[in-house]
């Protein structure tokens, strides 16, 4: 049995929309992120034709998201609110934009060092993959046939989180196709009782819609 989880980062939060550093930090959608939300619903069940099951960090930007991916989708769905989906601790730097951070922490960005308090990328990593794990063993314990699913077998999840997240898992599965993800982009993984493998970017809002990670931010 496989599990493919849709990783998909959250809507714009009103900390994006002023170029500010979130980490754990928490932040509601910005009234252009749950646009964003609403539009993508629309492109989701053209993109993934089955979830069995979804998840969310508990941060509100991600929960907002996933409630209006779902409900607008017509999805019958509600998102379990998963603690090690939250986004990477940010440590000193939560809230700061990066100037200031130039300002109080000169040379820190351009060398790689990091504050007090933020999370190593090795940490960050193991609970995230430790999710994914934990999803693939919970679909396979549930994972005999229902009407509607006829003979799957397979599992499908929807994990709304964060850029850092994401980033996590492609930095260490397929370095050599990083790239930052926007709002409401996201990529797949398939995952087995061994292994996480990193499938396919995607995104749900067309170029001129999408804001941070590789986009034109507007």
């Amino acid at each position: 049995m496989v599990t493919t989880v849709v990783l998909v980062r959250h809507g714009q939060s009103t900390w994006n929309a002023e170029f500010r550093w979130q980490g754990q930090a928490d932040p509601p959608l910005s009234d252009l992120g749950r646009r964003q939300a609403i539009t993508a619903a629309s492109t989701l069940p053209k993109s993934f034709s089955w979830f069995d099951h979804a998840v969310t960090s508990p941060q509100t930007r991600a929960w907002e998201t996933a409630d209006l991916l779902l409900t607008e989708a017509g999805l019958d769905l509600k998102a379990e609110r998963v603690p090690n989906l939250r986004e990477r601790n940010a440590g000193e730097w939560s809230g700061l934009t990066k100037e200031e951070i130039e300002s109080q922490y000169p040379g820190f960005l351009q060398s790689g060092r990091r504050p007090p308090g933020y999370e190593a990328d090795d940490d960050l990593f193991r609970r995230v993959s430790s999710v994914l794990f934990e999803l693939h063993q919970s679909a396979a314990r549930g994972s005999a046939p229902t009407a509607d699913r006829s003979l799957r077998s397979d599992s499908t999840v929807l994990a709304i989180c964060h850029g850092g997240v994401i980033n996590s898992l492609v930095d260490q599965l397929a370095p050599e196709r990083r790239s930052r993800v926007p709002n409401l982009s996201g990529w797949t993984a398939r995952v087995d009782g061994r292994s996480i493998t990193m499938g396919e970017r995607f995104d749900l809002l067309s170029p001129n819609e999408r804001t941070g990670g590789d986009a034109v931010r507007i």
